[in-house]
């Protein structure tokens, strides 16, 4: 099934694709895990395979998250869930329930409880979360779904640079383990494009297990798009945090 991203995953070279580890990680950890690390050309396969199978619950999150971070109606919420602390590690669903719960992400509420694979659904904003996790990520709300009690999260670990467009800044993340579960390291894909007409930029997340073997979730964050042109795609390893 063709979806908003099958173009930009095909079009990946994965010879070029440059890898990023966490600042979390030392210099000797890093080459210890490239060592023993899948390929390139195998991390891309999984990511692609791993898409096709979540396509309509990854592209209505796009979509819904796009409508929602632009809607005039929702800025108050996007701008308080920008204003928030979250370096506290102390969750505010208070503010981000408000965007899950919007009418423009009615589409994705539906299309990921179809899919019946996910068990949290994330709300939050991008930011530099090198205290955390080693680099740029999301970090906000993770949400049981379609119940459950939410807890503070973070992922990422990117160490290139991010452009935020912080009108827009909004993260959204839906992931298979639930939110007491979803702690952990990954390895997926990061790439920046644009997979609707005329934008905005998404910073788009694969996040597989480090050996390929599971899906651990997908991301979409709002206005973000890597920093360090000409490379708009990477091999990521990060962590997922919760509190």
């Amino acid at each position: 099934m063709s979806g908003l991203y099958t173009e930009h995953l095909d079009a990946m070279d994965p010879e070029s694709l440059i890898v990023t580890y966490p600042k979390t990680m030392t210099r000797d950890q890093a080459l210890a895990a490239a060592k023993k690390s899948p390929s390139n050309a195998e991390v891309l396969a999984a990511c692609k395979d791993a898409y096709h199978q979540h396509t309509p619950a990854v592209d209505d999150t796009t979509t819904g998250s796009i409508a929602t971070a632009k809607n005039p109606a929702n800025r108050q919420d996007v701008a308080a869930s920008q204003a928030y602390n979250w370096h506290s590690k102390v969750a505010a669903p208070n503010l981000t329930q408000p965007l899950l719960a919007a009418s423009d992400m009615g589409a994705a509420r539906k299309s990921v409880e179809t899919d019946g694979d996910f068990a949290t659904f994330f709300v939050g904003i991008e930011a530099n979360l090198d205290v955390f996790v080693g680099g740029f990520g999301g970090v906000g709300v993770g949400f049981g779904f379609p119940s459950g009690s939410p807890l503070w999260m973070a992922w990422g670990g990117i160490r290139i640079s991010m452009n935020i467009d912080v009108g827009i800044n909004l993260t959204a993340g839906i992931f298979v383990e639930p939110p007491a579960k979803v702690a952990g390291d990954f390895i997926g894909i990061e790439v920046s494009c644009e997979p609707v007409y005329e934008g905005p930029s998404i910073g788009f997340g694969i996040h597989l297990s480090t050996d390929l073997s599971e899906i651990r979730g997908f991301s979409v964050a709002v206005g973000a798009e890597l920093g360090l042109l000409p490379v708009n795609a990477a091999i990521e390893y990060g962590h997922i945090v919760t509190n």
